[in-house]
């Protein structure tokens, strides 16, 4: 189960993270989280499971190597849509992966050019302020391409980003 992988992650720590990894689990953990987030008439224990899941992800992508990350890139659209649930530790998980992702170089423009993911990312300052400061670093990471700056000043981002993150 869900609660069962992330006990484990949270006890093992590392090296239960990086078995994990080496298998190529986090593919198939997204893919499982999509379905979840996506099913009609969730339950509530739907909704437990999906933000255990999602708690485990967000371990697994702070641990995930770059190439980890750039194979799970494929599901950003799963990522994307875990940070807009009306579930707070579900969106805050997302959030946290959708960081991971920008800490890639070929994501960052990508992220950026994207027309749901930077208003996705200005919608989450509306919500709890560890949800705001993941989102404000997740702008933080999309801005270290200059090719991305003007179009995240012309977007209102700048300011998000000074007002959440330490001078």
């Amino acid at each position: 189960s869900c609660e069962t992988i992330k006990n484990i992650v949270e006890v093992m720590g590392k090296s239960s993270t990086t078995r994990i990894l080496q298998h190529d689990a986090l593919p198939v953990m997204l893919e499982q989280a999509g379905k979840l987030n996506t099913a009609e008439n969730a339950t509530a224990e739907t909704v437990s499971a999906l933000s255990t899941l999602v708690d485990t992800l967000a371990i697994l992508y702070k641990s995930a190597s770059g190439q980890k990350l750039r194979e799970s890139v494929v599901h950003i659209g799963t990522v994307l849509s875990l940070c807009k649930s009306t579930n707070s530790r579900i969106r805050r998980g997302g959030a946290r992966m959708l960081e991971q992702i920008s800490t890639l170089e070929e994501s960052k423009v990508a992220m950026a050019q994207d027309p749901a993911t930077v208003p996705l990312l200005l919608s989450l300052f509306k919500f709890d302020y560890n949800t705001q400061i993941t989102a404000a670093r997740t702008l933080a990471e999309l801005a270290e391409a200059p090719r991305n700056r003007p179009m995240l000043v012309a977007m209102g981002c700048v300011p998000c980003i000074i007002e959440y993150l330490p001078q």
